[in-house]
């Protein structure tokens, strides 16, 4: 365990932007997904190009939100889940029409209301099987997502593993602890955390930055 201030101190020392080593995704990780869709080898035979492999930052995933819907929701997919763990990128790519359908909205409309998000955005949540919110979560931060003002940023196993470490942070890991089943739970975690953010002076992804390095 650690303190909030400890993990505050570690926060404003770190960015993820600049600290975070960009992915290697291999495309042979891929493959056993694409024998088995055809849309996944279409996707990935135009994302690679010749190329065996591909480095991913997130700088890269941000720079790619002005580009080709396309290449930026399989960059943010890639970078979060660069050998398909947990059948993660199978599933996206299975709901590949709703979900970049729910990406160009995102994109057209970066600030909506909690409202909104309950009614519009987490019933796509649930009808994309098996996705979940550490996918949705990242795809909300790189699209530069707010909801009710809160900038969204990521919350997956590592950040909540993260939250179960941190002396202070107990009230936003409790309401935050059913954030794969409810909609809530994602609005109380952004909320608790920008929340903090901006009585630290400490960005939302940097909190979020430091409770995955905590959580790993």
């Amino acid at each position: 365990m650690i303190s909030n201030e400890t993990l505050l101190t570690i926060a404003r020392t770190v960015h993820p932007i600049t600290d975070q080593s960009s992915v290697l995704v291999r495309r042979s990780s891929l493959a056993n997904m694409e024998n088995k869709n055809s849309v996944a080898f279409m996707l990935n035979s135009s994302f690679f190009g010749d190329a065996g492999s591909l480095h991913i930052s997130r700088q890269d995933v941000f720079d790619a939100r002005n580009g080709d819907m396309t290449q930026f929701l399989l960059k943010a997919l890639y970078w979060g889940f660069p050998t398909n763990s947990h059948g993660i990128c199978s599933k996206v790519i299975e709901n590949w029409e709703t979900i970049l359908s729910l990406t160009e909205n995102l994109l057209t409309h970066p600030s909506i209301s909690s409202v909104d998000y309950v009614e519009t955005i987490y019933p796509v949540i649930q009808q994309c099987k098996g996705v979940g919110m550490g996918f949705f979560s990242k795809l909300f931060y790189f699209a530069n997502l707010t909801i009710d003002d809160d900038k969204c940023i990521i919350l997956d196993s590592f950040v909540y593993k993260g939250l179960e470490r941190v002396q202070g942070f107990e009230k936003i890991r409790r309401q935050t602890s059913s954030y794969t089943s409810a909609p809530l739970p994602y609005l109380n975690y952004i909320n608790g955390i920008n929340i903090v953010s901006r009585e630290a002076g400490v960005s939302p992804d940097c909190i979020e930055f430091s409770l995955f390095k905590t959580g790993r």
